[in-house]
């Protein structure tokens, strides 16, 4: 009994794995496509196509990969760049900023950016009180000479107690005046915190092994002797055999751009204690890549592309209908992935039947 009821079950589950494989097998899969009728572009290499506002060119396709490109050039775009300079406030060497270059294989000039000015108008401060100081004590000696002539008289007490109540009034003006001369002394001193530099140095790359280089807050020195065979520090732009190049904020600076490979005319737009940012006008490439039944992104709309063959690509706006293929896809290899599950655990249990049905009995 026990070895009929196994063959039994195991011939069941045999015809459980034979219909689902059978299924498997003739099973019709579902494919995304575009048929030439709903697409909205047909596109070979070569062409050019307008999505928005923006006239695209096909520069690659590989239908065999399932891939293309398309691009964007606008020759009249508004570009930046940024060189890193060596800051004078930080203490930099004159040449640990970005070098670049006026033309291509040319030399290479060093960015170094002066530090924020602030030292001239402190010490102009320091003369305006040391004037003032001077001012007080000239007012001073006039008041002693005055108190020397009004004597000792009950007149004289009257009047210098007046004077002494309308001093008083003016202390308490000046005391509000003292707060005054605060807010303003931290308000130049934010000002100094704030200060940025207001010109840079363009460099010519030089040895510096055969001379006494000093970088200091207002710019580069280097150590030369005078007629009388003295050494002092000059200007490093004062020095005949280093070429410098001083500019400013909305100065031009014609440069060789690597990226571009190219000479550019370029405008200081920003300069910070440590950063120059420049804009130029240059071309710029907007690249979209394109894949085999994927859906991709143009000028913020959304399009199906399919490759129909080696040398055309479709798109279509209906994605809708294409996401729907791709759903259809996905849920028949869903099935099939299930069915294969049938059939691993049909053979499982065929294994184990035969396993019991050969078993020996009791008895």
């Amino acid at each position: 009994m026990q070895l009929r009821a196994g063959i039994v079950y195991i011939v069941l589950f045999m015809v459980v794995t034979a219909g689902a494989y059978a299924v498997i097998a003739t099973a019709e899969s579902p494919q995304v496509t575009i048929d030439e009728a709903d697409a909205d572009y047909q596109l070979e290499a070569g062409d050019d196509v307008t999505i928005g506002e923006l006239t695209y060119n096909v520069s690659e396709l590989d239908g065999a990969a399932g891939t293309g490109t398309l691009e964007h050039v606008d020759d009249e775009a508004v570009l930046d760049t940024t060189w890193s300079g060596a800051s004078a406030l930080e203490g930099d060497s004159w040449d640990s900023g970005d070098a670049i270059q006026f033309e291509e294989d040319g030399e290479e000039y060093y960015v170094y950016i002066y530090a924020p000015p602030g030292e001239e108008v402190e010490e102009d401060d320091d003369e305006d009180e040391a004037d003032d100081d001077d001012a007080n004590d000239e007012a001073e000696d006039e008041n002693g000479d005055t108190e020397g002539e009004n004597g000792d008289g009950d007149e004289a007490e009257d009047e210098n107690g007046d004077a002494e109540d309308e001093n008083g009034d003016a202390e308490d003006e000046n005391g509000d005046g003292d707060e005054a001369e605060d807010e303003e002394a931290d308000d130049e001193e934010t000002d100094d915190v704030d200060a940025q530099p207001e010109a840079f140095l363009l460099i010519e790359a030089f040895d510096d092994d055969d001379m006494t280089v000093v970088e200091r807050a207002d710019g580069v020195y280097v150590a030369v002797e005078n007629e009388d065979g003295e050494e002092v520090l000059r200007s490093v732009t004062e020095i005949d055999d280093i070429d410098t190049v001083e500019v400013e904020v909305g100065d031009s600076v014609t440069f060789y751009e690597e990226e571009m490979e190219a000479q550019v005319d370029g405008e200081v737009t920003e300069l910070e204690t440590d950063s120059v940012t420049l804009e130029y006008i240059g071309e710029e490439v907007t690249s979209v890549s394109l894949e085999h039944n994927q859906a991709v992104l143009i000028e913020g709309e959304e399009f199906g592309v399919h490759f129909p063959s080696e040398d055309v690509v479709y798109l279509t706006e209906d994605v809708e209908s294409f996401e729907a293929q791709h759903d259809a896809v996905e849920e028949h290899e869903e099935r099939i992935h299930g069915l294969w599950w049938v059939i691993g655990l049909s053979i499982s249990m065929v294994i184990i039947l035969a396993g019991l049905a050969f078993m020996p009995t009791r008895g």
